[in-house]
């Protein structure tokens, strides 16, 4: 009897061993030697809870996390709180430091910001490239005042001039290349805004917008 508990016993460990090891769910970080589990739970008074990780999923220490109102550090798990006013606060964001690249989608608007949501605890997760060296410089490419509409040659223009122009420009540079929308982008045509952000990503250089009269973020 005792040799078959002890038998059962081993079996109860080495589960739950394979178990613990075989998880990595977005709580959970690469340590040299294994996977160690990142408890994110809700604190008293904290809206706003996430991680910021890098490109291999650890947590990134030090990196400063905002809703526009309040500032934190995250900690050495990559974990940061906010006790953020969701009436006020709409977005929660992060200051990128010169050894990580600036994120950005697919359709290069850049995403080191993300939305809040009123009357809940928002978790809201990022992730940071690491660069081979600091960035220290770059070019900034400003675009205002486009006001392409749909009943002229302002799209065909903007789409088959402008757009070519600053994507051979920006394989001329040595340094990283970013765009900024600064507003007046599509005239009064607001639901023209998609189309406008679709060809303005076929410049191929991370965009960044400005608040404006028809700029949404």
């Amino acid at each position: 009897m005792r040799k078959d508990r002890f038998k059962i016993l081993i079996i109860v460990a080495f589960l739950l061993q394979f178990y613990s090891c075989s998880r990595n769910d977005r709580n959970e970080i690469p340590k040299p030697g294994g996977i160690v589990a990142v408890e994110l739970p809700d604190k008293p008074g904290m809206t706003v809870k996430g991680i910021v990780r890098d490109q291999n999923g650890k947590g990134i220490k030090g990196i400063v996390v905002t809703d526009g109102f309040n500032f934190v550090v995250s900690d050495e798990y990559g974990r940061y709180y906010l006790p953020t006013d969701l009436d006020k606060s709409r977005f929660v964001y992060l200051s990128v430091p010169a050894e990580y690249a600036i994120p950005y989608n697919k359709e290069n608007q850049v995403t080191f910001y993300q939305k809040l949501t009123s009357g809940v605890v928002n978790e809201k997760y990022f992730s940071l490239d690491k660069l081979g060296a600091p960035a220290d410089n770059h070019t900034m490419i400003m675009v205002g005042d486009t006001q392409v509409r749909s009943d002229d040659n302002s799209i065909p223009n903007f789409e088959n001039k402008i757009i070519p122009d600053i994507a051979a420009h920006q394989r001329t540079l040595s340094s990283p290349c970013y765009l900024m929308n600064l507003g007046d982008l599509v005239n009064n045509e607001v639901d023209f805004y998609p189309q406008y952000r679709a060809i303005i990503g076929d410049a191929g250089v991370p965009i960044f917008n400005v608040i404006s009269k028809i700029a949404p973020v």
